[in-house]
């Protein structure tokens, strides 16, 4: 495979590019100090290697190192992890823009990056306890909770990520030497937890026993830096098999059984086993975590597959469980919200766009020069947005009138398609289709299939995924699968206690003043991500939310511009750094309650830098 290495001054990294050359991948090595990497590796070794220089904490940097070198996977050693839980994170700024990186590179390469990042044990759930991980009793490096929770975040599509969580990794050798075959190595992996572990009589005594049983098997679990470095390399290798296969389908069935979604914990046998561990069954919401023991040819190959998403009934989630459902986006009435596989831009670490209509204040539907003139406002305002959420396919001739200007500015679009009706959901498929087969599918952020359906009692659980699935075979039949799929409700119809999930992120519906409000749309978006979680749910997206600058005051929730603006210093600022986020709305001056930025003019209503 293509590889890109980050990390390779490093003691792990080091020694993954002669492990790498040996596995006849082509290696291109991006490092910050070319001179430190040239002093710690013989020139033997890297005279085989492309060497790029940049700044491991830059985006666009990786993604470039990405692209022009074509590379189809990633390995990340880069970074020193916090040791003790009360100090800062050290190396989230590395992860966050090469996962990011990675994921942009996916959609405009075609085809996703495979990728394994370095973690630690303690990301692993411990031996008989699912729920409970190693860092419950094991509180050391819990930064790298951080790192899974990151690269678990990111479109499964485009990032096939694995993480590798050994114990202590110790050199067999301080010269870093060309090698002329694999050296292989002595490890297996097993999915979840650690491999071999052994219970001991330590157990049974009171409070300290589980400790000192931790202590005394962990000392079972060191390896070395030349194992794992040759049990990535030869992951690698063996995915490239697959992927060299003509019939890909065929030749690769038995590996698309194999999650690839793993948190791996190497450790060195003294005794290596000769058989190779069975394959985990294959769960697809889960976050399957892998220990290694013996044997290099058990590879954590990919699967491509599509996250289910829950609609967080009883019923529904038993019935979604079963489907290629990709997404669930959420809304609020005033306020709606996404739940949405996390897809990240070029320039920034997330989307952020605002929500437009496809009327004019008027009433008159939108012409293409209508929204041209949108997009053009969006991208002159702070932040320079360049993406937008549109409720409707067909109305209006939404995306007949929309795309051509999208395309022309280079405005991405989040999709929507009403389906609260056979009639209109028939004819905003229909108005999909046509534009995909006239425009093609860049200008595409994702679909959205119905909204506030569930919150309204317009349908029930079952007919939304036949609904959902119906979408995602269209764009799959015209070539476009990489499309996420999923659907917009109220953050009540997902937080329900009938419903398990659901958020409000509208305080000025819920009637509270605007200092009450900033709490309450924090306090609301963190039941509606805990809910989601535990249902084992994607990422939570944000698709509307904002503050009335005229109309009717709402209980405590008093409109003004001046309180717009206060929301928007705090929760827009915030949520655009941190979360796939639209805000509502860009102009609707027409309206009361009111919840546009910009006047009649088009000039903003209040100041929107942040």
């Amino acid at each position: 495979m293509k590889v890109l290495l980050l990390g390779a001054t490093g003691n792990l990294g080091s020694r993954l590019i002669p492990a790498l050359l040996a596995h006849k991948h082509s290696v291109a090595i991006f490092v910050r100090s070319e001179s430190k990497l040239r002093a710690l590796v013989d020139s033997s070794v890297l005279s085989r290697c492309t060497i790029v220089n940049g700044d491991a904490t830059s985006t666009r940097a990786v993604e470039d190192a990405i692209l022009a070198h074509q590379c189809n996977a990633l390995i990340n050693s880069a970074g020193v992890a916090a040791i003790f839980p009360w100090q800062a994170p050290k190396m989230q700024g590395i992860i966050a823009a090469v996962a990011t990186a990675a994921v942009e590179a996916s959609r405009k390469l075609g085809y996703p990056i495979r990728c394994w990042f370095l973690g630690g044990l303690t990301v692993l759930d411990f031996p008989g306890k699912k729920d409970t991980k190693m860092s419950h009793y094991f509180p050391l490096f819990k930064e790298h909770g951080l790192t899974l929770e990151c690269i678990s975040s990111k479109p499964v599509q485009h990032l096939k990520w694995s993480l590798l969580a050994p114990s202590t990794m110790t050199p067999t050798s301080k010269e870093i030497t060309f090698l002329d075959a694999p050296r292989g190595n002595s490890l297996i992996a097993k999915n979840d937890t650690m491999a071999d572990w052994s219970p001991t009589y330590l157990t049974r005594v009171p409070y300290l026993g589980v400790y000192a049983d931790i202590v005394k098997n962990m000392m079972r679990y060191n390896t070395t830096l030349e194992d794992c470095a040759d049990f990535l390399a030869a992951d690698l290798a063996k995915e490239e098999t697959c992927i060299a296969a003509k019939d890909k389908l065929r030749q690769c069935e038995s590996l698309q059984q194999r999650a690839f979604h793993f948190r791996i914990f190497p450790m060195s046998i003294i005794t290596p086993s000769p058989c190779t561990p069975s394959v985990p069954p294959f769960h697809p919401p889960t976050l399957r975590k892998t220990h290694i023991v013996s044997q290099p040819n058990y590879t954590l190959t990919p699967h491509q597959y599509y996250l289910q998403y829950l609609l967080l009934l009883e019923q529904a989630y038993r019935t979604i469980s079963s489907t290629t459902v990709r997404f669930i986006m959420l809304s609020q009435i005033a306020v709606l919200l996404s739940l949405l596989l996390s897809i990240s831009t070029p320039s920034a670490a997330y989307w952020k766009g605002f929500n437009l209509a496809a009327n004019l204040p008027s009433g008159a539907c939108k012409t293409t020069e209508d929204w041209a003139r949108d997009f053009s406002v969006l991208q002159s305002l702070p932040g320079r947005f360049s993406s937008a959420r549109l409720f409707a396919s067909s109305d209006c001739g939404t995306l007949a009138n929309a795309v051509p200007a999208a395309l022309a500015s280079k405005t991405t679009l989040l999709v929507g398609l009403w389906a609260e009706n056979n009639e209109h959901y028939q004819a905003e498929k229909a108005a999909l289709v046509q534009a995909i087969e006239k425009y093609g599918t860049e200008w595409i952020i994702a679909v959205s299939v119905g909204s506030e359906d569930l919150y309204r009692g317009d349908t029930d659980a079952a007919t939304l995924v036949r609904q959902l699935n119906e979408v995602t075979e269209l764009l799959c039949g015209r070539g476009a699968c990489h499309i996420e799929v999923g659907h917009v409700d109220t953050w009540t119809a997902w937080v329900d206690p009938k419903n398990e999930a659901v958020i409000r992120a509208y305080p000025y519906w819920e009637g509270v003043s605007i200092e009450q409000g900033l709490n309450a749309f924090r306090e609301n978006l963190e039941k509606t991500r805990n809910a989601v979680y535990r249902a084992g749910g994607p990422q939570v997206w944000i698709t509307e939310t904002g503050w009335p600058v005229t109309g009717a005051n709402f209980g405590l929730a008093t409109t003004s511009i001046s309180n717009a603006e206060a929301y928007w210093k705090a929760v827009a600022c915030q949520i655009f750094k941190e979360m796939n986020a639209f805000w509502y709305t860009l102009q609707d001056y027409s309206s009361s309650p009111s919840f546009g930025v910009l006047d009649p003019n088009f000039k903003p209503l209040y100041d929107l830098s942040c």
